[in-house]
């Protein structure tokens, strides 16, 4: 993102959906990214080293776990 980060850009989706679940997809993962992360309540990071099938899989986790919070929800 050009103009900003993936941080940046997560907080302005919890102030509108606080409950999503994000997974955040980083060309740039450090522990100190993973945890700044982690406590502004970002579920998994992934980085783009890791691959698509990664991605996929941190996804179809984050989607289960949390399916049963979202019955009856629209996101």
């Amino acid at each position: 993102m050009p103009d900003s980060d993936g941080l940046v850009a997560a907080d302005g989706i919890f102030r509108v959906l606080p409950d999503i679940p994000i997974v955040m997809f980083t060309l740039f993962k450090t522990d100190e990214l993973e945890h700044a992360a982690n406590l502004m309540g970002i579920r998994c990071v992934v980085g783009k080293e890791e691959g698509v099938p990664s991605l996929l899989s941190a996804i179809e986790s984050e989607l289960l776990r949390s399916a049963p919070q979202r019955e009856g929800k629209h996101f």
